[in-house]
C-alpha cells in the first residue's frame, strides 16, 4: 500500500488566464488520469480508473493506494503532457509522488 503526501499549498496558476484559474493537486491527478489512454481501453481499465479517482476525489491530507493502484496513476503522471509555462510548476506535484511512503500489509494466512 503506498500513501502519498497532498502537498497542501501546491496549485498550478494558468498564465494569462484569470486569478481562478488555478489547478489543486487533487485536478491535476484527476487530470493526468483524465488523459491517460489505457485506463479508458476495456472495462477493467475502466473499472480500476474510476477507483483511483473515487480515492483521489476522497482524499483528505494523503491519498492511499493500493500499490497496483499507485503504479497506474505514476504512470498516468509520467506520461501526461503539459503547456511548457504550467508544467514547470508541476515540480512540488511530482516530488509528493516521489515521496511516497509504503505501508507493509501483513501477509494474509
Amino acid at each position: 500500500m503506498k500513501i502519498v503526501d497532498v502537498p497542501p499549498d501546491a496549485e498550478i496558476k494558468f498564465p494569462g488566464r484569470p486569478e481562478a484559474a488555478k489547478m489543486s493537486f487533487r485536478e491535476f491527478l484527476i487530470s493526468a488520469m483524465d488523459m491517460y489512454e489505457p485506463a479508458g481501453k476495456g472495462p477493467s481499465n475502466i473499472r480500476k480508473a474510476f477507483k483511483i479517482v473515487s480515492s483521489i476525489e476522497a482524499m483528505d491530507g494523503h491519498l492511499t493506494l493500493e500499490d497496483a493502484d499507485f503504479e497506474v496513476l505514476k504512470s498516468a503522471v509520467e506520461s501526461a503532457s503539459w503547456k511548457p509555462a504550467a508544467a514547470r510548476q508541476l515540480v512540488a506535484f511530482f516530488d509528493a509522488m516521489d515521496k511516497v511512503q509504503e505501508v507493509k500489509t501483513p501477509d494474509k494466512k
